[in-house]
């Protein structure tokens, strides 16, 4: 299906398990519906879900312009509120834990928040630092006197993901990952389950741990022999968290 407003479209799946509450699934950087599959069955058994293919992300067209985190929080209210869905629970994995945080912590109006391996902490380096300012003083020189050796250390600098990127998604990748979100876990008073992988290498575990601390409603849950997509790695483990989490969810909605 295809939701459009007067700025964007994308394509989201929705799946109606005739529950009485409803799943956000909120993808991580450039993936898509087929990652999470096989959550479907699980959460099914509890939950409507809705699985959000984000602008940019494989076959949704691209925002008009380069944009920031700020444009997914809008575009994920936009979608709440124009398909009037209640008792919303966001899952968000990696990137989709960074729309999540900040959405919950500007409306907290979601139910409970399911944050997997989420990015969202920025931590400051002092050698990271130093290393990127070399690399900005080199980039300018070569600009200035060989015009190939800067083509070259422009294609070759970067990781795979961010190389496969065009003009405008790189743009908006670095407007994302330069916003530190500390500030909006403090805000956040929704019930949070965090989902983190032991040997997540992308958003690793002392990540985990601290969103932990800053976000007083919530429990921290490590998946074994796991990285940075633990419903993969260890499917066994994690269903069988999320299967209890869903029960005390329907308990708290009997109770209440």
């Amino acid at each position: 299906m295809k939701f459009e407003n007067d700025y964007t479209s994308f394509y989201y799946e929705f799946i109606n398990n005739s529950q009485k509450i409803n799943t956000i699934i909120l993808p991580g950087w450039m993936n898509n519906t087929t990652t999470y599959r096989p959550l479907f069955e699980t959460i099914g058994k509890f939950s409507n879900i809705y699985i959000i293919n984000f602008p940019g992300f494989k076959i949704s067209p691209n925002p008009p312009s380069c944009v920031n985190l700020d444009y997914y929080v809008k575009l994920l209210k936009d979608f709440i509120d124009y398909l009037n869905i209640d008792k919303v629970i966001l899952f968000g994995h990696s990137f989709g834990g960074r729309v999540s945080i900040k959405y919950e912590a500007i409306y907290g109006n979601s139910l409970f928040l399911i944050l997997t391996s989420s990015a969202g902490i920025r931590r400051f380096s002092l050698k990271r630092s130093c290393l990127i300012h070399l690399f900005k003083l080199k980039k300018n020189i070569l600009k200035a006197i060989n015009k190939s050796k800067y083509i070259e250390l422009i294609q070759n600098s970067g990781s795979r993901d961010y190389n496969s990127l065009d003009h405008t998604m790189k743009k908006t990748f670095i407007n994302i990952v330069n916003e530190d979100l500390k500030e909006y876990c403090l805000r956040i008073k929704t019930p949070t389950l965090l989902l983190w992988g032991e040997n997540d290498q992308e958003t690793k575990l002392k990540d985990g741990k601290l969103m932990n601390k800053l976000i007083k409603s919530s429990s921290l849950v490590v998946i074994k022999n796991a990285g940075h997509f633990p419903f993969i790695d260890n499917f066994y483990q994690y269903q069988l968290v999320l299967i209890s989490f869903y029960e005390y969810i329907m308990e708290e909605l009997l109770l209440n």
